[in-house]
Order: structure tokens, then C-alpha cells, then sequence
């Protein structure tokens, strides 16, 4: 997701246009940092988390619930800012309607 974001092409073969550069465009500032900054550094702190967990989710859970609840909140605070902050500067409006069916 990262890579994405950066605009990464598959295999390491160079970068192209992406939303960070886009936001860097805009000159996205939140809390008087970069918005993209703050969406790489939590990125990174994701990853971290993440890194930190067992292999076996289960025996995390079971072992240190803590470490596993953590990761997910470290998760969630990107989801915040791509899908809240980053969505906001793009001016792009998310639509949470439901249909019969869904």
C-alpha cells in the first residue's frame, strides 16, 4: 500500500507519478506537518507493529493481546488519515450508502 502510494512500480523499476507527490502538490499540511509525511510515518509505524506480532496470530492473541490491539490501532490511524485527510484535500467525497442487498 505504501508502494502505492509512493507511486513504486512492481519490481523496484522506478516510481512514477503517485498521491504522495500529488498531496506534496497541493501543499497538504495537517497539525503544520505535510499530509504525506504523516501518512509515510505511520506507514512506517504500522509496519513496525506489525513486525513486533507473532507469525502465529493466534498465539499473539492468546500470549499478549496487547502487542495484537497495538498493531490494529496503528493500523487504523492511516486509514483516518488516507480515507479522512487525504480523501478531504483531493476533494474526493466518500458515499457510505447502502442498498438493498449489500
Amino acid at each position: 500500500m505504501q508502494a502505492f502510494f509512493k507511486g513504486e512500480n512492481f519490481n523496484n523499476a522506478g516510481s512514477g507519478p503517485s498521491l504522495e507527490s500529488y498531496l506534496d502538490f497541493l501543499n497538504t499540511v495537517k497539525n503544520g506537518e505535510d499530509l504525506s509525511t504523516l501518512i509515510n510515518n505511520q506507514f512506517d509505524a504500522s509496519r513496525t507493529a506489525i513486525n513486533a506480532l507473532n507469525n502465529s496470530f493466534s498465539e499473539q492473541i492468546t500470549t499478549n493481546n496487547n502487542a495484537m490491539l497495538s498493531a490494529f490501532e496503528e493500523l487504523q490511524a492511516n486509514v483516518v488519515l488516507l480515507k479522512s485527510d487525504m480523501f478531504s484535500a483531493l476533494s474526493i467525497a466518500v458515499e457510505f450508502n447502502s442498498g438493498d442487498g449489500d
